[in-house]
């Protein structure tokens, strides 16, 4: 059997953020769905998307052109968009017989601007159109809040607590894995580990949270690191 070994290292969170001085989003996925996907359920049957504003999609949301700027296929982040609010809110709307099969994947073009480069691009779609909702990583909207109005999805406001607690739905713990075969045969695999989880690179203030990781607990930290040294195997 191969020895297989998961490091939990931290957390990574998206968020749903328009300007400043725009209304306040509560947003859940079915909403966002409904809002970006090419085709959805009307009346029992699917549909080429008709929603122009975001009230249409629901009256306790604000009267206001929808428009997004999202990740790009290119990020990491666009995966946790696609399966914690996309996939989620298209299983949810509850697809009718008839749907195309990429029902749960395919989006609009008319509203939806995918963004390939970096975070930076986004504040300037917010800029060049106020009414852009931008979806981006939690520690970009951490350093522009002066700027930004974040949305809650499902009621829960995101903030690196509430992303550690489990409690902020568009996020997921991140790993990487060491094969249990290579330690003592690999010069510095135990090392390696060690140094990744320690505070200076994956804890709070560390390296990676500089870089955009929401960094873990330190007791999580030496949870995981003893499992590992203990040859716990996935």
């Amino acid at each position: 059997m191969t020895d297989i070994r998961e490091i939990q290292f931290g957390y990574d969170g998206i968020v749903f953020a328009s300007a400043a001085s725009g209304p306040d989003f509560a947003l859940t996925p079915l909403r966002v769905y409904k809002a970006i996907a090419a085709q959805v359920p009307v009346d029992g049957a699917p549909v080429a998307n008709p929603y122009t504003k975001w009230n249409e999609i629901d009256p306790a949301l604000p009267d206001q052109d929808i428009a997004l700027a999202i990740p790009g296929s290119n990020h990491g982040t666009r995966e946790v968009f696609q399966g914690k609010v996309v996939t989620a809110g298209c299983e949810e709307a509850g697809l009718p017989e008839g749907a195309p099969e990429d029902a749960c994947t395919a989006l609009r073009q008319d509203v939806v601007v995918e963004i390939s480069g970096d975070y930076t691009e986004t504040p300037a779609r917010l800029t060049s159109n106020p009414a852009t909702v931008g979806v981006f990583g939690l520690s970009f909207y951490d350093q522009n809040k002066d700027t930004l109005k974040v949305a809650t999805i499902n009621g829960v406001v995101p903030s690196n607590e509430s992303v550690v607690a489990g409690e902020y739905p568009v996020s997921r713990p991140l790993f990487f894995y060491v094969k249990g075969q290579h330690i003592g045969t690999i010069p510095g695999i135990e090392e390696y580990v060690q140094f990744f989880l320690s505070e200076g690179i994956s804890g709070a203030g560390g390296t990676l949270e500089a870089a955009g990781l929401i960094p873990q607990p330190a007791d999580k930290s030496a949870e995981v690191l003893a499992a590992f040294e203990a040859g716990a195997a996935q």
